[in-house]
C-alpha cells in the first residue's frame, strides 16, 4: 500500500479549552465576504462517496516538524479515525469549521480526529492558529490525499474504522449530514451519543469550493 508523506507544521496540535467557535458568528479571514457561496451535493457525488463505504482506507505517513512520523494506520489502530478535508481560504471550508470542531469538542477528543489541508505547512500553521483547531491539521498540497478519498471539494469528510476500513464518507454537510456524523462516530467509537445543537448549520445539503474537477454552479448562500 503506498504511504504519502505529508507534514503537520509545529504549532499544529492544539488542545486547549473553550475552542468552540459559535457558527452564528461566521468566522473568516481577513478579505473573505460574508455572503458565502454554497455548492450543492449532487447525486454523482452522494453515489462515489457510497462506494468507499467498508473498503480498505489508504495509508499515509503524518510528519511533525519535530518528532517521528506516525501512519494514519498506526492512528487507526488505537480507534476510529475522522478526516475533514479543508480549502485553504475557502469560505465553505470557514463556515463548517465551527461544527466539525463542536463534533470533536462533544466526543471530549475520545475520537482522533485530523483535518488535510491543500495549503502550505504555513497557511495551514496559520489555519490552526486563526480558528483555534484542537486536532492536528496536515498539509496535502500535491492533494494526493484528497484524491485516494475522491475528496473533490472542501467540507468532505471521512470516519476510519480501527483496522483501517472505511465507515462512511460524507461529501458535505448539513443539519441532517452532521447529526449522521455524530450518530456514526457515536456507534463506532462506542461513545456516547453527544446530542450536539447543529440548528445553525445550513438545512440544505451543501459541499464546498473545488479541490480539482470541474466545479458545480454555487446556489445561493441561506437556509
Amino acid at each position: 500500500m503506498r504511504v504519502w508523506k505529508l507534514t503537520i507544521p509545529l504549532g499544529a496540535i492544539l488542545m486547549a479549552g473553550g475552542f468552540w467557535l459559535r457558527a452564528q458568528a461566521q468566522p473568516h479571514f481577513e478579505g473573505i465576504a460574508d455572503e458565502i457561496p454554497r455548492h450543492k451535493i449532487t447525486d454523482q457525488m452522494v453515489l462515489a462517496s457510497k462506494k468507499f463505504q467498508g473498503i480498505a482506507a489508504p495509508n499515509f505517513a503524518l510528519h511533525p516538524v519535530n518528532g517521528p512520523a506516525v501512519s494514519l494506520n498506526q492512528l487507526w489502530n488505537i480507534g476510529p479515525v475522522f478526516i475533514i478535508f479543508i480549502l485553504h481560504g475557502c469560505p465553505c471550508s470557514i463556515e463548517a469549521e465551527p461544527f466539525f470542531q463542536s463534533l470533536y469538542s462533544g466526543f471530549d477528543g475520545k475520537v482522533t480526529f485530523i483535518g488535510i489541508t491543500n495549503g502550505t505547512p504555513a497557511q495551514a500553521k496559520k489555519w490552526v492558529h486563526h480558528f483555534q483547531v484542537p486536532f492536528p491539521v496536515v498539509s496535502d498540497s500535491s492533494l494526493d490525499v484528497m484524491k485516494a478519498f475522491h475528496a473533490q471539494e472542501s467540507t468532505y469528510s471521512a470516519l476510519i474504522l480501527p483496522g483501517g476500513t472505511i465507515s462512511r464518507e460524507w461529501p458535505g454537510y448539513d443539519q441532517a449530514i452532521l447529526q449522521d456524523i455524530e450518530a456514526n462516530i457515536s456507534r463506532d467509537a462506542n461513545l456516547s451519543y453527544p446530542d450536539l445543537d447543529f440548528s445553525q448549520a445550513p438545512i440544505r445539503p451543501t459541499s464546498g469550493c473545488f479541490f480539482y474537477g470541474e466545479p458545480a454552479p454555487p446556489v445561493p448562500r441561506g437556509n
